[in-house]
């Protein structure tokens, strides 16, 4: 996608999005052309594979978000299962589940 594209998309989604008695039915319209795209594109999947494919899309695309560190779903289902307590557990023993889960998540990343 060019620049200029992009340029545009974005003013067009900006304006899409703004909220409004009818901002639930403009957001809703952006996805059923994307969704109508790629089914022109994709025209040999059939709807389950289409379906799983955007929505395999949709949420990479949350966990790459540009004005938050990412985080990826796994990451979030195994923080709330860290999260929880058995019987006679403090909130200290989760606390230190979660800095113990963020500490290794870093020295892998290195």
């Amino acid at each position: 996608m060019t620049l200029l594209e992009q340029f545009l998309l974005k003013r067009i989604f900006k304006r899409q999005v703004r909220q409004g008695p009818d901002h639930d039915k403009r957001i809703q319209n952006l996805y059923l052309m994307v969704r109508q795209a790629a089914a022109e594109e994709f025209s040999e999947d059939n709807y389950i594979t289409l379906e799983s494919f955007l929505k395999d899309q949709f949420q990479a695309s949350c966990v790459t978000d540009q004005r938050q560190p990412g985080i990826s779903m796994g990451d979030a289902h195994e923080i709330w299962a860290l999260a929880q307590l058995a019987p006679k557990e403090g909130i200290e023993d989760s606390v230190d589940r979660i800095l113990g889960f963020f500490k290794s998540k870093r020295l892998n990343r290195n």
